[in-house]
């Protein structure tokens, strides 16, 4: 059994979450697992931890068991937590049951519970003994049996309430009980009875005892002898509980008393008559000061509050805020704040710092207030430490909504004046604090270019020595921005590998492993590893909804769609793109850039120009109002290519060259490259093919060393254009046909300069009959049977395009009937695609074969195109002896010269 007392604390569902965690750590210490804390991102998915965190705890817990929620009458308004709890107790395990004790009829929460009978409810009347329970309970008690009446006497009086049983009984055995008839009573007018009927007995002493220790919630005898000063505050308390006088003892390390609830309420009551105002504020400061102590903070809190003992709360604050954050209690800090008036909450820039602290989860922009107001006291005081977290904290409360990134700019500048001020940076975990959204800042802004150099030297090293796994996360996401966007993708993927074994780490958050995977996203965008962006895409959104943290789902949605576009499955890509749309109101301008972005390639796509002109400027203008400096040569790139559709030539290079400026000057690779490859592609478009070389070469070059390969998504046929000027120029060959295979870009099939071209499949039939599959010779074995290749050679022969079944059977099966003929070309055609492993190469359609012109180069058509380019050049009248000369070099010797065959020979 598993029992959990609910108290106001848990109102704060991530105190109850981490309570309940460790009382179900310490009821199975053997299991290794440990529940997980309900962090802020967590909390727009609520219903899911919940159904997750039980789900989790079933699993600790043997079958069968219980657990107990018990005093939850303490939140009997508070909807969300019954909310939350019901959504949790429906995923445990079967076998394992849940009881819910309270003073008040169950949360309408578990009205459809009550309705469908899965849940049972007990009253008074069901929990009420019956006479013959009574008077079982009577013989054990008496050991024996009890005297004529007895039970019938104990029975009435207390009208079947057992606590009031078993204690009237004992009391029977001390002294005589006069005939007073307790009737009909609830608990609570009963446990007044017992309360007047003790206190009316005990010596003036044992009553203040009574009284003070009233005010601690749960005390130690220790405690209890503090708050009194009565050295018997053991064995009084002990003998209460021996005597069934209302309280319960807990066996810790030193024994825990608790009052019932009601007996509490009672004394309590009896106090305000019997102190003074002053003495009872002083019994509630000198309680709350022993429950902080013995560590019990929120009861602590609680009576610093009703006194009004602001300095001991706003001590107890601050000596409890990082470990209260550390387990995402964040809300109860922000009520402890709140209570606080507000000269003594801006009278301690401590006390502000921590308010940013917390509420940096729920409102960035209110954080940053606060967190600005604390650096500025801090700075009047000239507390250092104080300084530069705050300092942090004013980064972090900009980076993390990424909603408006300009202000980085002075805080980026503020920085070295304030290690000028206070002698450089401090050492230690705040120093590293700085290091880390210092780097982060500069990894968004990029500039000043010195500063970049000497925080991503500091930065680097300390990613290397730090720790502390949170620390080193964060510090490895900075890094992560800089290095794939600017320096290095193949040194971005081994960061990767290295962030994957930090998520396997068991105080990993899902918003870590949320944050890896939108990152990879654009990572394996720009190394155009589309099958696998789209993978880790999807898989992301799919753990977010398992987890309910749904804080990156724009940017995984983005990353989907655009992934799914360069793969050509536009359903896909627009099913990703309308779950945006639905959210465009709540959206941050970064996601909402890339949405209008990914939706002007696609407008750009069905040559939709007015669309794509919109949704083109609409990203420009919200990364630019918003200082995303890192993503604007993109917005510049795809509204010059919309331009450029338009015939609005000047403009589309204007922007163009923005973004290479923006590119060189954050020395940001991607802009620099994607604009040299784009005006090559603008000068291809207009013919102008002698100026296209050169930004072509830088271009590929830059994306040569950098390992560049793909956008978000490419745009119409850039690419292909660009690759096949670059192959036939022999401009970074090897690069170029890489980008082609990652892309599977397809060749134009009237280009005959592309023998280049990275074919899936190509063959020589001049002088020779030669098979590549992936520019790797396929070797004719004694075993590989002729008659595919037959296949293939009549095929070809006939042209390559729309043969029908009947004419290739007639020259290769002449002699078999007509079912016997169609047996053979479906083995043969088999056979074929078997050998040549490329299932889109042959295409049969309507009974008739082709040899797909987008997957296969063939020499001889290469060599029919490279003539007919030669005769038109001639009959113009233009120079066409280079183009002759192509001819000659296709023409390697006669058609298929070893081929007996008299289709070969015609």
């Amino acid at each position: 059994c598993l029992w959990y007392k609910v108290d106001e604390a848990d109102a704060d569902l991530s105190t109850f979450f981490y309570y309940l965690g460790l009382a179900a750590a310490k009821a199975a210490p053997r299991k290794k697992k440990r529940l997980p804390l309900l962090t802020p991102e967590r909390m727009p998915g609520l219903s899911v931890f919940a159904q997750r965190y039980f789900e989790d705890l079933s699993s600790l817990l043997p079958v069968p068991s219980v657990l107990v929620l018990d005093d939850c009458h303490r939140l009997r308004e508070d909807s969300v937590f019954f909310d939350t709890v019901r959504e949790g107790i429906s995923r445990l395990t079967p076998g394992i049951g849940a009881v819910l004790v309270s003073r008040s009829d169950p949360h309408p929460s578990f009205a459809r519970d009550r309705a469908n009978r899965l849940m049972e409810t007990f009253g008074w009347e069901d929990l009420r003994l019956t006479i013959e329970e009574a008077t079982g309970i009577v013989k054990l008690q008496r050991k024996g049996r009890p005297p004529s009446g007895l039970v019938k006497d104990l029975f009435e009086r207390t009208d079947g309430w057992a606590a009031g049983l078993v204690l009237l009984l004992e009391r029977t055995d001390r002294e005589r009980v006069e005939p007073r008839t307790i009737g009909r009573q609830v608990p609570a007018e009963i446990i007044d009875y017992f309360g007047t009927e003790i206190f009316r007995r005990l010596d003036e002493e044992r009553r203040v005892f009574l009284l003070r220790t009233a005010f601690l919630p749960r005390m130690t005898s220790s405690m209890a002898e503090k708050l009194t000063g009565d050295e018997r505050a053991g064995p009084i308390l002990s003998e209460m509980n021996r005597l069934n006088q209302f309280t319960k003892k807990y066996l810790q390390r030193e024994p825990v008393y608790e009052y019932h609830d009601l007996f509490r309420e009672f004394l309590l009551q009896q106090a305000s008559g019997a102190f003074s105002r002053e003495e009872l504020a002083q019994i509630r400061r000198t309680a709350a000061a022993l429950l902080e102590q013995s560590e019990y903070v929120e009861d602590a809190a609680g009576l610093f509050r009703e006194v009004g003992d602001w300095e001991a709360l706003s001590r107890l604050i601050l000596s409890q805020a990082g470990s209260l954050v550390a387990q995402g209690r964040y809300q109860t800090m922000l009520e402890w704040l709140g209570a606080l008036p507000k000269v003594v909450l801006e009278g301690d820039p401590w006390l502000l710092y921590w308010k940013g602290v917390c509420l940096m989860p729920f409102s960035p922009a209110e954080s940053r207030a606060r967190f600005e107001e604390a650096l500025a006291k801090f700075d009047a005081r000239r507390e250092a430490p104080g300084v530069f977290l705050s300092w942090a904290g004013v980064v972090e409360s900009i980076i993390t909504p990424m909603e408006n990134l300009i202000p980085l700019d002075g805080l980026i500048s503020l920085l070295p004046r304030l290690l000028e001020k206070y002698g450089g940076l401090p050492s230690g975990e705040i120093g590293d604090e700085v290091t880390c959204w210092m780097f982060r800042a500069l990894s968004h802004w990029r500039r000043p270019r010195a500063a970049v150099e000497s925080w991503t030297t500091r930065t680097l090293a300390l990613a290397r020595t730090t720790k502390d796994q949170r620390l080193k996360f964060m510090l490895t996401l900075g890094i992560l921005v800089s290095f794939q966007i600017t320096k290095d993708t193949q040194e971005a993927e081994r960061i990767f590998a290295h962030l994957r074994g930090i998520l396997r780490q068991p105080d990993a958050t899902p918003l870590m492993r949320l944050s890896v995977d939108a990152l990879e996203a654009v990572c394996l965008n720009l190394m155009a590893r589309h099958e696998r962006c789209l993978q880790v895409s999807t898989e992301g959104l799919a753990f977010a909804e398992k987890m309910g943290v749904h804080v990156l789902d724009a940017f995984l949605q983005a990353h989907s769609a655009g992934s799914a576009h360069n793969l050509l499955d536009f359903e896909t890509a627009n099913r990703f793109l309308d779950r945006m749309a639905a959210t465009l109101d709540t959206m941050r301008p970064l996601p909402l850039g890339l949405f209008h972005y990914i939706s002007a390639s696609e407008a750009l796509r069905r040559c939709d120009l007015a669309r794509a002109g919109f949704h083109a400027k609409e990203c420009q203008k919200l990364w630019e109002e918003s200082g995303f400096i890192t993503h604007l040569p993109g917005a510049h790139v795809i509204l010059a290519h919309v331009l450029h559709a338009l015939h609005e030539d000047e403009d589309a290079a204007r922007h163009v060259a923005e973004a290479r400026r923006i590119g060189y000057e954050i020395e940001q690779s991607f802009g620099v490259w994607i604009s040299y490859l784009t005006e090559a592609y603008f000068h291809l478009q207009r013919n102008d093919d002698a100026a296209a070389i050169a930004p072509l070469r830088k271009g590929l070059k830059i994306g040569r060393e950098v390992g560049l390969f793909g956008i978000l998504p490419r745009l119409t046929d850039m690419f292909e254009k660009i690759s096949a000027k670059a192959l036939q120029k022999g401009i970074e060959i090897d690069h170029v046909r890489e980008l082609i295979r990652r892309n599977r870009l397809a060749p134009d099939p009237g280009n005959p300069d592309l023998e280049q071209w990275p074919w899936p499949v190509k063959i020589h039939t001049l002088g020779r009959f030669g098979l590549l599959v992936d520019d790797r010779p396929v070797e004719f074995g004694r075993k590989v049977q002729q008659r595919p290749l037959s296949l293939l050679k009549a095929l070809i022969a006939l042209g390559g395009r729309d043969v029908s079944e009947a004419r290739l059977a007639e020259l290769l099966w002449p002699e078999a009937d007509g079912d016997l003929a169609h047996h053979s070309f479906e083995v043969a055609l088999s056979r074929l695609r078997k050998l040549l492993g490329k299932e889109e190469a042959l295409v049969l359609k309507e009974g008739r074969l082709s040899l797909s012109n987008q997957h296969c180069w063939v020499d001889a058509w290469a060599f029919e195109r490279s003539l007919g380019q030669a005769e038109k050049a001639r009959k113009a009248g233009k120079e066409a002896v280079g183009f002759y000369e192509k001819v000659l070099n296709f023409y390697r010797g006669p058609f298929l010269p070893l081929e007996e065959m008299p289709w070969a020979a015609s």
